[in-house]
């Protein structure tokens, strides 16, 4: 009989247990959702922010221009930057490198200093 009583209390104890560890589980998914959904608030609120900001919002920034002097297009800009550093086709037709704008680069041996490490050449 006092057997049976200690392993009903044991049973009793072990369901608690379990209980207890359920509950913690549901708190933890609880807390885990609340804290993605404030993530996906606050990555809302930045995405709409930088939506709303200009480009060239930044502190003394001038104005963005009217359509009429709208900012020449990137590509053409690196294009007339790359025509008026290069110092002209060598031998095999291909520009020449200006050296002192690769001294930062790591140029390995019969490398290219143009392709070194996908870095920017002008």
């Amino acid at each position: 009989m006092e057997r049976l009583a200690v392993q009903r209390k044991n049973e009793a104890a072990e369901a608690e247990v379990a209980r207890a560890a359920e509950v913690r589980r549901q708190e933890e998914a609880a807390a885990l959702v609340e804290s993605r959904a404030r993530a996906q608030q606050v990555e809302g609120d930045w995405i709409g922010y930088l939506l709303e900001v200009p480009l060239n919002a930044s502190v003394g920034a001038p104005p963005l221009p009217a359509d009429d002097k709208a900012p020449p297009e990137p590509l053409l800009v690196l294009q007339l930057m790359l025509a008026q550093e290069s110092p002209g086709p060598g031998a095999d037709g291909r520009p020449q490198p200006k050296t002192e704008t690769h001294k930062h680069l790591p140029v390995l041996p019969g490398q290219d200093p143009c392709h070194a490490a996908f870095t920017f050449c002008a």
